[in-house]
């Protein structure tokens, strides 16, 4: 759980400065202050992330029974320099891989998908993927890519042949780590405590 929610709030901190980068393209309806808007509001969110492992008990975010997993989680962990920089280098280099990804897709399809749109339009597509209503992200990623591409006049085709592409790759690897994972025999990891017990003692706490 700590890998995916690193990996996530990576993703949050990577959008909030990545969207701003859109204003560069002069060419657009949206307002500039769209963008900058955007961005501050996933910087807060960032923050509101980042400090979830003292915020969580509130009685705000009580109510959500995800959110005290989560923390119950985090406080397991006790937070270290190092630790930190490796989460960190985990999530930012898990969203860097897509993004180059996608650069090294669709620099053949379209000269105006360089790295730097790539950075501006992939942190914000593969946050918004998290949205529940698809199966993977399917669709959903496909809509997202053509209509974010088609702000600097990318066509549609080009934007969906990259977003499949993306899909496909993220299957692959995604069969290829489950197979590892069924075939690799189960290890326990020394000290670490059942999760009924971490989430009877948070219930009980709270």
């Amino acid at each position: 759980m700590i890998d995916r929610f690193a990996g996530f709030v990576a993703l949050v901190v990577l959008t909030a400065f990545t969207v701003p980068m859109l204003t560069a393209y002069k060419n657009m309806l949206i307002p500039d202050e769209i963008f900058w808007a955007v961005g501050l509001s996933f910087l807060l969110v960032g923050i509101l992330l980042l400090s979830l492992r003292w915020s969580a008990s509130t009685p705000a975010f009580r109510r959500i029974p995800r959110l005290g997993q989560v923390q119950t989680a985090l406080r397991a962990v006790r937070p270290t320099k190092e630790g930190l920089l490796l989460f960190a280098a985990i999530g930012l280099g898990t969203n860097m891989t897509v993004i180059i990804s996608a650069f090294l897709l669709g620099r053949e399809l379209n000269p105006l998908m360089d790295l730097y749109s790539c950075f501006a339009i992939l942190p914000l597509v593969s946050l918004l993927t998290f949205i529940p209503i698809s199966i993977a992200g399917w669709g959903v990623r496909e809509a997202l890519m053509m209509s974010a591409f088609a702000l600097i006049d990318v066509p549609a085709t080009d934007a969906l042949a990259v977003s499949i592409k993306l899909g496909l790759a993220n299957l692959a690897l995604g069969l290829i780590g489950g197979i590892v994972w069924i075939l690799l025999p189960a290890k326990d990891v020394p000290g670490e405590a059942p999760s009924q017990v971490v989430m009877g003692h948070s219930d009980r706490s709270a």
